[in-house]
């Protein structure tokens, strides 16, 4: 992405901060009163990139002509890993959290975790780390565990700093502001904690099962809910919840542009939320029904890659920009860097295709197939896969 388009996402996604929260961009800064923030490492820190959850990531792109090398994690990954301080990070369905060179795939460290592996009525609760990719926060590496666990771990050592039980089951990603911790649970509850000792600041029960990641803006958290036909917003300083009407249910994280929310429902609709006036502007039916799968939005098109394609729509219109068949299954989230949208598809290949035309620039054949997405730092893309396990460092 050159200067001019990277400029334009940061200035049209602080409009959508200050849309959201109802008062200039400003205002929505930490007051004076909140600890110093944890420093964030440079690189791909946590799931879609950011708390807006764009999925855009710095320039230069990889071109997709090598993997420059394989690490083996030997247990499949259905996640995204992260990129932090020169490591890679992943979390596998054996309960494995492993750290990786990212300039030349050497291991730095792996830890196996002990969650519980059934909830309070004795039914399973998963077996490791499904969809939800870890955080890096200050000298942390933070995983939540499907059993519903939270593991912080040094992410020099990857010693266990400190292990929190807050649910039966958790499928979405944590996320923080630089001050605190959130994860939302699937039995229905959104999750303050303390980066430095885990401990529980703040419990919000929103009621309904949830599915995705939160989207933070502002001082604000926007979670989509599996049932209920409604979202919420959460207000990080006092944990009050408010219940938004929508018609529609979905499991898909949003992303935050343009003070609007872009995400997908379970109807399988693509769509734009006005966060501030309360209502869908525009939604486009697409097949299938699947809605785990986040948006990426550059401030130019909003892009969602579901059920074998990959759609750009105006981001004010919902008109359709461009579409290109893939012809294989998609699970993962698109992620933009400079011209290109990076996809890995479960047909063992990643693609990347033109921001502006949706032609197919460059793709390369994988080992295995791929279900997390792809998280992009330093001219690399690091995927992992969904059947050996296998880390695959991309140039």
């Amino acid at each position: 992405m050159n200067v001019k388009s990277r400029m334009r996402v940061v200035v049209w996604t602080l409009v959508g901060a200050s849309g959201l929260a109802g008062q200039d961009a400003s205002a929505t800064r930490p007051c004076d009163t909140k600890p110093a923030a944890a420093s964030r490492p440079a690189g791909w820190t946590e799931f879609r990139g950011g708390p807006f959850n764009v999925g855009v990531a710095s320039g230069p792109a990889p071109a997709l002509r090598r993997i420059r090398w394989t690490y083996q994690s030997a247990s499949a990954v259905r996640c995204q890993p992260i990129v932090a301080d020169g490591r890679v990070i992943v979390l596998t369905q054996e309960s494995l959290v492993a750290a990786v060179r990212a300039s030349d795939g050497r291991e730095l460290w792996r830890r196996r975790v002990e969650a519980p592996l059934r909830d309070a009525d004795g039914a399973p609760a998963g077996e490791g780390f499904a969809w939800a990719a870890p955080l890096a926060i200050g000298d942390l590496v933070v995983a939540a565990h499907e059993g519903g666990v939270v593991y912080a771990l040094d992410a020099a050592t990857g010693e266990i700093r400190w292990r929190r039980r807050v649910s039966d089951r958790i499928w979405a990603a944590p996320k923080t502001d630089g001050f605190r911790i959130y994860v939302s649970t699937y039995d229905g509850a959104f999750v303050a904690l303390d980066p430095a000792t885990g401990d529980e600041v703040r419990r919000t029960p929103l009621h309904y099962e949830i599915g995705a990641t939160p989207t933070l803006v502002g001082r604000t958290a926007w979670q989509p809910l599996r049932h209920g036909l409604r979202m919420c917003v959460v207000d990080l300083d006092t944990g009050l919840a408010e219940n938004v009407e929508t018609g529609w249910n979905s499991a898909s994280t949003p992303a935050s542009a343009l003070a609007r929310l872009y995400l997908t429902n379970s109807r399988g609709e693509d769509l734009c939320f006005d966060p501030v006036r309360r209502e869908t502007l525009w939604r486009r039916k697409q097949p299938g029904d699947f809605d785990r799968n986040g948006p990426a939005c550059d401030g130019e098109r909003v892009y969602f890659a579901r059920s074998g394609a990959v759609r750009a729509y105006d981001p004010f219109s919902g008109e359709t920009v461009w579409e290109r068949i893939l012809m294989f299954p998609i699970y993962a989230s698109p992620t933009v860097v400079d011209d290109v949208l990076i996809l890995p598809t479960a047909g063992k290949n990643v693609f990347a295709l033109s921001r502006g035309t949706g032609r197919i620039v460059a793709s390369l054949d994988l080992p295995e197939e791929i279900v997390g997405s792809a998280a992009v730092a330093d001219g690399s893309a690091y995927l992992a896969g969904s059947a050996t396990g296998g880390v695959y460092a991309i140039d």
